[in-house]
């Protein structure tokens, strides 16, 4: 009995990170030595009950058996004091203590081997979490030891946390992840398998949907299955409004593309409206073709096609109604050439040309 109890000993410290070993001995025969309802009753879990005091019975009568066990507690209490009161937190409790958090989740200083084994006894899923130093402390404080947070992992899991730059660290992240950014990871105690794990650190949503994700394989009290249900309406809340917001946009999109549809229509005529009153300029500075008399001029226009487009001009017409008339007709980057040797017309009029009473022009696209 007494290795027995030395185990339960060590277990129950590990567990509540109470290392008060009188405390221990207390709280463990006043619930029968089970380790379990003993760090439930430490931590508030259970049913408030009395304590009762640890103290060995002195008389004159000799050893009763109240005294016998009295001994016996008080001899356990002083072989282990010595050893438990010197033996010194985990570096993710010490660095807790540091930030002075008042609620956390139960944290386990055991072995993995060792909470493997305790979580199995209890039908629980291992909670593997490396804090890294770029994590930073309010992810901490306001996520991990948020109250939602802590009764998921008191009630689901048995908490192992790690500090990543040390060498236990290490070792966890090598052993969960492939690389060094694994966070949180969840294992099965029994097969060790990875269930689920987070390499990025979660907001507090994120990391409750997450621990949600594996309830199924334990038993679960009312408190989590308020935050089980809360978790599917709000679920249930954002996915309605993303289908809102969606119906939303797609309306927003239709209007805009009837919007720009209709602008570039707009665009479109206005652009043929100023083409036609470009061309009816033009005409207008052409005039219309005068009829055949003594001043008028015949002017044949050879076009790149060898097709022939034949007016008459008034002799006194500049060089430069010939090309708006060619403009008109949808012949803009040309050249007019007439005679020979060739010569490309640019100025001055019919008349001074020498293009009366008859002439051929060459229309010549430019290069």
């Amino acid at each position: 009995m007494e290795s027995l109890h030395e185990e339960a000993i060590q277990n129950f410290c590990a567990i509540t990170g109470n290392w008060d070993v009188e405390v221990a001995i207390a709280y463990l025969s006043n619930n029968n030595w089970d380790v379990s309802e003993a760090s439930n009753d430490f931590m508030g879990l259970n049913e408030p009950r009395l304590i009762p005091q640890q103290r060995p019975e002195t008389t004159t009568r000799g050893f009763g058996i109240g005294s016998i066990f009295s001994w016996i507690g008080s001899t356990i209490s002083w072989i282990f004091s010595g050893f438990f009161s010197s033996t010194p937190v985990s570096p993710f409790q010490a660095y807790i203590q540091n930030l002075n958090i008042q609620n956390t989740p139960t944290l386990s200083a055991l072995s993995l081997e060792a909470a493997a084994g305790f979580a199995a006894d209890r039908n629980k899923l291992l909670l593997i979490y490396v804090h890294h130093e770029d994590t930073g402390d309010a992810f901490i404080r306001n996520v991990l030891c948020s109250q939602e947070i802590i009764v998921i992992i008191n009630q689901v899991y048995i908490f192992c946390p790690f500090i990543g730059d040390t060498e236990e660290g290490s070792m966890v992240v090598a052993r969960f992840s492939e690389s060094r950014s694994v966070i949180f990871a969840i294992v099965n105690p029994v097969t060790s398998e990875i269930l689920e794990r987070i390499d990025r650190v979660p907001t507090k949503n994120q990391l409750r949907d997450f621990l949600l994700n594996n309830v199924e394989h334990v038993n679960i009290n009312e408190d989590i299955q308020r935050i089980q249900d809360r978790a599917i309406r709000e679920q249930q809340e954002r996915e309605l409004k993303e289908a809102e917001d969606f119906e939303i946009r797609r309306a927003q999109e239709e209007r805009n593309r009837i919007i720009a549809a209709k602008e570039q229509r707009e665009a479109e005529e206005k652009k043929i409206r100023e083409e036609q009153e470009i061309r009816d300029r033009k005409i207008q500075m052409i005039g219309n073709e005068p009829p055949i008399g003594p001043d008028i001029t015949q002017i044949t226009f050879r076009l790149p096609s060898g097709e022939k487009i034949e007016r008459r001009f008034v002799q006194d017409s500049k060089i430069e109604v010939l090309y708006l008339f060619l403009e008109s007709k949808g012949f803009d980057n040309v050249e007019i050439v007439s005679g020979f040797p060739a010569k490309v017309m640019k100025e001055g009029t019919l008349v001074s040309e020498g293009l009366t009473p008859r002439a051929l022009m060459h229309v010549r696209l430019i290069q």
